[in-house]
């Protein structure tokens, strides 16, 4: 595992910034989320996806390197092009043979007012969000 001081670096981040940074609520309230479910007692399949995910965007940069870097052969540049392409995917892949789910909450404010209807429905793994 790295040095605090050598992934700030890694982001061009210099302690003082990160200080700043830690300071505001939103992304104060955001670490501690993540460092809470890093933490957690969650079992060995979650915490090995998410440290792959993390070790995945680690590596976004070095494919981004690659790509611009001068003398950097043209198959080589492609590789890492369709390495980004298949990693731009991850989350958003539809799942194969998943049963779509609907899910419906209606909110009944009083007589003669319409309630209010929210649905959530998973389309192809893929979730949408709809009020009424």
């Amino acid at each position: 595992m790295r040095k605090p001081a050598d992934v700030l670096a890694a982001y061009g981040i210099t302690p003082a910034e990160f200080a700043a940074k830690a300071q505001n609520p939103i992304f104060a309230s955001a670490f501690r989320e993540a460092k809470k479910f890093w933490s957690s007692d969650m079992n060995a399949p979650q915490r090995i996806r998410m440290k792959a995910a993390f070790l995945l965007e680690d590596s976004l940069l070095t494919l981004f390197n690659i790509i611009r870097q001068e003398g950097t052969g043209a198959q080589a540049k492609l590789d890492a092009i369709d390495q980004l392409t298949k990693i731009s995917t991850v989350a958003n892949v539809p799942k194969e043979g998943v049963a779509a789910e609907k899910h419906n909450i209606t909110i009944n404010i009083g007589p003669g007012i319409k309630p209010v209807v929210v649905s959530a429905e998973t389309k192809d793994g893929r979730s949408t969000l709809t009020a009424q």
